[in-house]
């Protein structure tokens, strides 16, 4: 394929999938198949994701760091089986594109998680916060590449050349700490105490929403993680955010507690955070499995219509 890109639409509010092959286009409404997402890097070089039938998005190629290049595959579950559904809140057309982060970013994305997780926040608390987040970023990026894996979803309106950083979400890879004793977490320590590879701060522009971006970030590090041998990944949320929740159960993620703890002694420490995690390896063997049963089904009707 020459030219793959994915546009969201926003004309007359309707979900539109823009799918392109070469010089020949087609625009599929309310039922594409089909999806696909150009991403460019500084080089203008054609980066790649793919969805197929809205099971699995698989990123063919990742900037890292460094600014290089590498080829990855990453599985991602949306929350329709056969179908997949964008709907924009602008009137742009924008193309979207997830790379890993860069430590000379590190306020713009402590930009997007204010305006992500605190849009109405007191300016009294304000400059705390932003120096909470920052410092932990600072953190994150002083960590080895193989100990922490930070992903940015970045957005390039129509026509622009310039893009903006609208998702952030990191996963914490380190070995867990042998001294950490269960009976002792506080919610100041939780973070530090959790099983690892531990996925934190998913967050997504409020203008940016409901167009996968959440999803492919999630995807980001589960790919990271099981690159590094992992086959579990944890994460923390709270249980009272309904979409939150639906989000990750969509994605495979179920209920657990952390080893050492009783069933329902957490919650009295965690408000109403509970712990989530997924079998990451299994479900990528799922994945893979009903990608080649979709390409049955459609070789059988290929052949029978022939």
């Amino acid at each position: 394929m020459q030219s793959i890109f994915f546009l969201v639409s926003a004309a007359a509010a309707t979900q539109l999938i823009l799918l392109a092959t070469g010089d020949n286009r087609q625009c599929n409404a309310l039922q594409p198949s089909r999806m696909t997402l150009r991403m460019a890097d500084a080089s203008n070089k054609s980066l790649r994701y793919e969805i197929l039938n809205g099971v699995a998005l698989k990123l063919k190629t990742m900037k890292d760091r460094d600014g290089e290049l590498e080829q990855q595959t990453m599985p991602v579950q949306t929350d329709a089986s056969d179908e997949v559904y964008v709907t924009a809140d602008t009137n742009c057309t924008y193309s979207y594109y997830i790379r890993e982060a860069c430590k000379s970013e590190i306020n713009e994305i402590t930009s997007v998680l204010m305006k992500a997780f605190h849009p109405q926040s007191q300016p009294l608390f304000d400059s705390y916060i932003q120096r909470y987040k920052y410092n932990h970023l600072q953190m994150c990026f002083s960590l080895p590449k193989n100990d922490m894996g930070i992903f940015v979803a970045c957005a390039c309106a129509e026509n622009e050349t310039n893009e903006e950083i609208v998702g952030f979400c990191c996963v914490d890879g380190r070995p867990n700490d042998p001294s950490s004793r269960i009976e002792f977490l506080t919610e100041s320590t939780l973070a530090c105490t959790c099983p690892r590879p531990y996925l934190s701060d998913l967050g997504v522009l409020p203008t940016h929403r409901r167009r996968g971006i959440g999803q492919t970030l999630v995807g980001a590090c589960e790919d990271w993680a099981m690159k590094r041998g992992h086959d579990t990944l944890y994460l923390k949320v709270d249980e009272t955010k309904k979409s939150t929740m639906k989000l990750y159960k969509g994605m495979g993620y179920n209920k657990t507690v952390l080893p050492g703890v009783r069933p329902g002694s957490g919650g009295k420490k965690w408000g109403n955070d509970v712990l989530l995690q997924k079998q990451i390896i299994c479900a990528k063997a799922r994945e893979v499995g009903e990608r080649r049963s979709w390409f049955r089904r459609i070789l059988m009707r290929v052949l029978q219509s022939s």
